[in-house]
């Protein structure tokens, strides 16, 4: 594919890259510490910044809890996904301490967390209100989707045949990530 896009010369040099255990996993601990700088730059020159939690469970059958964050870059508001991390509800505590210690070791105040959303999800919902004890400032609300889910109850019954379309395709798309 290498050859045909860009010349043989390009395919021949890509065949002498070497290919084993180390060299791949080194690549992608390189690769995620690059985006990891550009994120955490990213918030950094944030003027507000907002966190979402949302708790699945993904292709591994272990519960999953999934963290993306909005900033503004430039003139836009930006929406990344930031970590996933495997968890059970009792380690509440332990992940509300991590994220506050991230948090603190990369220069990243509560200040400028203006938002926290979640799925209401019991185990959430004691995130949300640990963050609010040290940062009383942010606003929380339900995740859109979920929101939108229980509205669509009281529609019309093609629109929330379509809502469950959508719903069932974010799903898919986070157990399989």
């Amino acid at each position: 594919m290498t050859s045909i896009m860009h010349g043989e010369k390009y395919g021949n040099d890509l065949k002498t890259t070497p290919l084993s255990r180390e060299t791949v996993s080194h690549r992608i601990s390189a690769s995620s510490s690059s985006i990891e700088s550009v994120l955490l730059n990213r918030l950094k020159n944030s003027p507000v910044i907002a966190l979402q939690f949302n708790e699945n469970t993904g292709i591994t059958k272990l519960a999953q809890l999934n963290v993306y964050v909005r900033y503004v870059y430039e003139t836009d508001i930006s929406e990344d996904f930031y970590v996933v991390k495997n968890w059970k509800e009792g380690q509440l505590k332990r992940i509300f301490e991590n994220i506050n210690k991230y948090f603190e070791t990369n220069n990243l105040t509560w200040t400028r967390n203006v938002a926290v959303c979640t799925d209401r999800a019991s185990a959430l919902t004691g995130l949300r209100e640990l963050i609010k004890k040290i940062a009383p400032h942010i606003v929380s609300n339900h995740c859109m989707i979920h929101r939108e889910a229980l509205v669509a109850k009281d529609i019309d019954e093609e629109f929330h045949k379509i809502l469950q379309d959508v719903v069932t395709v974010i799903n898919y798309i986070e157990g399989t990530a």
